[in-house]
C-alpha cells in the first residue's frame, strides 16, 4: 500500500516501459501528455477516498464541466456531472481498485470521447493507454498482481 507519492513514482516506472514498447516516435510535447495521463492514471484508482487523485479529479471536473456549458455541450457536461458522482457513492477499494472496471471506463471513454470531442482515435487510444498503464500500477502497488484481476 504506497502513499500518493509511492503511487506517482509507480505511474512514472509504468510510463518509462511502455513508453519503451511503443512502437512510433512521438514528438516531446506528445512524450509528455503520455506522461501525465500515466500519472493521473497513478493517481486515479483512489478517487473513491479522500487523497491526492480524488482531490485534482474534482479540482480538474469543476472547470472542465463550466468549459462544456460555456460551450453548450450539455449532454456530456450531464454525462460527465452523473458520472463524476461514482467516486462518492463507492467505498475505497471497491469498484475503482478493479481493473475490469478501469478496463470498462477506458472502453467507454474510447467510444464516447470522439463523438463529442473531435479527438481522433489513435491519439485516444495512446493517451487511454498510458493512463490505464499508471492506474495498473497502482492497483499493482495497493493490492498485488494476482488481486489486481479479481471480480
Amino acid at each position: 500500500m504506497a502513499n500518493y507519492k509511492g503511487h506517482l513514482v509507480g505511474g512514472g516506472v509504468a510510463f518509462g516501459l511502455l513508453f519503451l514498447m511503443v512502437p512510433i516516435v512521438p514528438t516531446t510535447a506528445r512524450a509528455v501528455e503520455w506522461l501525465l495521463w500515466c500519472l493521473a492514471g497513478s493517481l486515479f484508482p483512489d478517487v473513491d477516498t479522500k487523497s491526492k487523485g480524488h482531490n485534482i479529479f474534482y479540482l480538474a471536473m469543476v472547470p472542465l464541466l463550466l468549459f462544456l456549458i460555456a460551450q453548450a455541450r450539455f449532454q456530456l457536461a450531464a454525462i460527465l456531472a452523473v458520472a463524476s458522482l461514482l467516486p462518492l457513492i463507492s467505498q475505497h477499494r471497491g469498484l475503482f481498485h478493479r481493473l475490469w472496471f478501469l478496463l470498462l471506463i477506458v472502453g467507454a471513454l474510447l467510444l464516447v470521447l470522439p463523438v463529442y470531442t473531435g479527438i481522433t482515435p489513435p491519439v485516444l487510444r495512446y493517451d487511454l493507454l498510458f493512463f490505464l498503464a499508471g492506474a495498473a500500477s497502482h492497483l499493482w502497488l495497493d493490492v498485488g498482481f494476482a488481486k489486481m484481476f479479481q471480480w
